[in-house]
């Protein structure tokens, strides 16, 4: 190995500083270790890494992002670059939210990729991401961004049913398979995860919960003869993030405690799309929150949690994480009601479904642990519940119990 390598290798580790290299000499470029080093990790297994980069055009810092193979968008369901499309489609008064490409990414041997993003506020050290701000914080910057997303990105106006519905009203199930379609079918982690708790759904139709509470198997209502299957909804579209948690909003520091909540950034738009379903960021977003901040909340609180997911309209308690599911709700709601354009009703069971496809698949990431993992799966499964009672379908009687766990 040389020199250079080396000291990569004892940033990066081995192989990516092999494909760093490997991808600067194509490029005619060189990537050093920056004074101040600076890496973090993503949910997916992803590492993310502050770089130096010498070029022809002198110096640059970019962050590189390292997706690992099982992350990688397939190249039949990319439709062109991803970063390339966002910053065409992007209205003026919305881009300066927006973290670019530096340069193109770089495919690995193993099938990885290698992503090269420009700095957030130009000094990555001094933005915080979402999950370092204090809890008010991250509120009061949940809701400027729940507004955002439907306002400002699609300050051009909303749509139905465009991108994967292809102009045609879906049914609640196809809308949940589409929702769900990275889980069920690249990765193959919800299968796994039904299988390694008996709750195939071919097979288990009903759960009953430890504290006698009766849902539908959130899976049933996704496969076999879904009674979801029978009723349609217009789902409003537009452009959408695809992978909104915490860790992918950035807000500048001023110094002293002061973020600069109205100027976040979104970075990492490797999966961005122009027609997506509207609830699919602020519900992503809402549940990062939850992975977040659940665990330093008692155990005895989580079903009033759920509830206020749930039921956010009806929720008036401002303790954490309870009152972010109502700012989340209330601003989306508040930014399509203020539209006038009669799609206010379109919204509360296109966000319902949206919230029970994303516990689901929540429900895949392993590095949250199995108590967690759970109480997303019966967030999930209560989700179907209310789906289920407001289209007046019977919940099947066949229902199985559930450990202790599912509490």
């Amino acid at each position: 190995m040389t020199g250079e390598v080396n000291t990569l290798a004892g940033y990066l580790g081995d192989e990516v500083a092999g494909e760093v290299v490997a991808c600067g000499r194509e490029r005619g470029w060189t990537a050093r270790v920056p004074a101040r080093p600076w890496r973090s990790h993503g949910y997916t297994g992803a590492v993310v890494a502050l770089l130096n980069v010498t070029g022809p055009a002198g110096v640059q810092k970019m962050i590189l992002k390292v997706v690992p193979p099982a992350a990688v968008v397939p190249a039949p369901e990319r439709a062109g670059d991803p970063y390339d499309t966002a910053a065409r489609d992007c209205p003026a008064v919305f881009r300066a939210h927006l973290v670019m490409k530096a340069q193109p990414p770089w495919p690995t041997t193993r099938g990885g990729l290698l992503v090269f993003q420009k700095l957030a506020g130009d000094d990555v050290l001094a933005c915080r991401s979402l999950d370092q701000l204090p809890y008010r914080q991250l509120v009061d910057v949940s809701r400027l961004i729940g507004r955002a997303l439907l306002l400002d990105w699609n300050v051009d106006g909303l749509n139905h049913n465009t991108g994967a519905y292809a102009g045609s009203p879906p049914t609640y199930a196809e809308f949940l398979r589409q929702a769900l379609s990275d889980p069920l079918s690249r990765r193959k982690s919800m299968h796994r995860y039904a299988e390694d708790h008996a709750l195939a759904p071919d097979r288990v139709r009903a759960i009953r919960f430890p504290d006698g509470t009766i849902c539908p198997n959130p899976l049933y209502l996704v496969f076999h003869q879904s009674p979801l299957d029978r009723l349609r909804l217009d789902v409003l579209t537009g452009h959408s993030h695809g992978d909104l948690h915490l860790r992918n909003v950035v807000v500048p520091d001023l110094g002293g405690g002061r973020p600069a909540l109205d100027q976040f950034q979104l970075v990492d738009l490797d999966t961005y799309r122009r027609h997506r379903s509207l609830a699919a960021d602020p519900v992503f977003l809402l549940m990062s929150a939850m992975a977040e901040w659940l665990p330093n909340v008692p155990g005895r609180r989580w079903d009033a949690v759920r509830n206020a997911i749930l039921h956010p309209a009806r929720t008036d308690a401002a303790d954490p994480p309870v009152d972010i599911a109502r700012a989340v709700y209330g601003a989306t709601v508040r930014a399509i009601r203020g539209l006038d354009s009669g799609l206010t009703g379109d919204w509360p069971a296109q966000f319902l479904l949206t919230t029970l496809a994303t516990a689901l698949s929540f429900t895949t990431f392993a590095g949250l642990g199995p108590t967690l993992r759970a109480w997303f799966f019966r967030l999930a499964a209560e989700c179907g519940r209310s789906v289920i009672s407001a289209l007046n379908e019977p919940i099947p009687e066949d229902a199985i119990s559930m450990g202790e766990m599912f509490r």
